[in-house]
């Protein structure tokens, strides 16, 4: 997890959208990207040194939603911490801003989220199940 919201605020911060050359894992959700996916990759620095974060596009997403919830209920983000979303969405549920029983509060709050089991097919090559 990178914190922003301390002392720790980066330096420089840049990201960039990427295609996987090779199978990633989200940093957000811990999901698997897969080779060819699009992606994000982050890059900064804080007073404490230089940091890597990989997000699947679907979290970048997410994100995007968690903040407008905070938006609209015209109140400040409480952690804009990368690797803190789950945080975020329970938060919003905590305080009203989002219902319990929403898609969207289930799919980072509900059952613990599926993982992808590697397998390799005939020809020797990996595949993710779900």
């Amino acid at each position: 997890m990178i914190c922003s919201c301390e002392d720790s605020r980066s330096i420089f911060h840049h990201t960039e959208e990427r295609r996987s050359r090779k199978i990633r894992k989200c940093e957000e959700c811990r999901r698997w990207i897969p080779k060819g996916a699009k992606y994000l990759k982050m890059v900064g620095a804080t007073q404490y040194g230089f940091w890597t974060f990989v997000m699947c596009l679907g979290c970048d997403e997410d994100w995007r939603q968690i903040r407008n919830v905070w938006y609209l209920a015209r109140q400040e983000l409480p952690c804009n911490c990368l690797g803190n979303l789950d945080h975020n969405v329970r938060e919003a549920v905590d305080c009203g801003f989002l219902e319990k029983h929403d898609p969207f509060a289930v799919k980072w709050l509900g059952s613990p989220k599926e993982r992808p089991v590697p397998q390799f097919n005939d020809e020797q090559q990996l595949v993710l199940t779900f």
